[in-house]
């Protein structure tokens, strides 16, 4: 079986996807635009299916000075007269990767040391700015000509400081689930447990619950009620309960709960129409909180509701017959 060739001191310049294919005039023109060592430059060939030409040297030497004197983005110009503009890599496993958000503290030693993990280390230097900015001076951004062998995660640590990887050819990957399709920041499997794990702190609250605190506040309205004497201390205490759940109620959900009941069996349907073949229902009177609180006259309306369908639920009483008010 034969095993794959490997591709040495070779300049790789990467074509925009709808780029025309290059003649060899084209090429000619281009290789002799290139700053390096003429004699040095063993062949110039390309590939269709790369969308690249490549540049192979004699010596490593010779490809790290074109690498390093000049840009990695060149134009390339057509015979016809157009332009684009092409990418500058080291062709085959070899990269130059960068490294950013360190500080200069951190040693080229320790760069070298932690990304040997991910293969070998050719050279590391400290890239500085552009000569168009005059301004001799490093800009923070760690260079490592390296054999990729195997793939480097987008963040490393160097003696706990965080850093940022990037390389031409570098595969978005997920580090939680190992996908190629999304980074970790959006994968849908770390989603999947964060929406279990609030769900599993929101309060439970069923019917059984609802329907017990709607009697427990029954009962005390109705001893407010038949005990005048009393009546002060429990209608404080009341109140209370009716403030505290008026705030739970600035988002409506079904865990609301009705504040305070009193049920009146013997008052009539105040319906001004009224039909001897049609007895008007009896309905029956609820105490609930203010809704004053809500400006919007549909969403109180909705609310109101909302409450009247739960309350004629929990008292197996149809919604005609429920009547709500408030102090």
């Amino acid at each position: 079986m034969c095993s794959e060739a490997n591709i040495r001191n070779t300049l790789a310049f990467l074509f925009p996807e709808n780029a025309a294919q290059p003649s060899l005039a084209d090429m000619s023109r281009f290789v002799k635009s290139i700053t390096g060592d003429k004699s040095q430059m063993e062949t110039a060939y390309k590939i269709s299916d790369e969308k690249s030409v490549f540049i192979r040297f004699k010596t490593e030497d010779a490809m790290q000075f074109s690498l390093e004197n000049n840009s990695k983005i060149l134009p390339f110009h057509y015979t016809n007269g157009k332009e684009v503009l092409v990418r500058m890599s080291v062709a085959g496993n070899s990269r130059y990767v960068r490294v950013y958000d360190l500080p200069p503290e951190i040693s080229d030693r320790d760069v070298s040391s932690v990304m040997s993990k991910f293969g070998k280390i050719k050279r590391t230097i400290r890239e500085r700015f552009p000569a168009e900015y005059q301004l001799d001076m490093f800009t923070g951004v760690r260079g490592i000509y390296m054999d990729v062998e195997q793939d480097i995660p987008e963040v490393l640590y160097f003696h706990n400081r965080k850093g940022r990887v990037h390389y031409e050819g570098m595969k978005v990957k997920c580090f939680s689930c190992k996908s190629e399709t999304h980074k970790k920041k959006v994968c849908p499997i770390l989603q999947q447990k964060r929406d279990a794990k609030q769900q599993q702190q929101q309060p439970i609250v069923n019917n059984t619950t609802l329907l017990a605190g709607m009697k427990e506040i029954e009962t005390i309205s109705g001893l407010c009620d038949s005990d005048p004497s009393g009546g002060k201390q429990r209608d404080m205490e009341l109140m209370q309960k009716v403030k505290k759940t008026k705030k739970k109620r600035q988002q409506p959900s079904e865990s609301e709960t009705v504040e305070a009941v009193n049920p009146s069996t013997s008052e009539k349907d105040k319906n001004p129409v009224s039909h001897s073949s049609d007895p008007p229902l009896e309905k029956r009177r609820f105490r609930v909180p203010t809704y004053d609180w809500i400006d919007d006259e549909r969403e109180r309306e909705q609310i109101i509701a909302d409450d009247k369908t739960r309350i004629a639920a929990a008292y197996n009483i149809s919604v005609d017959q429920v009547e709500v008010y408030h102090d």
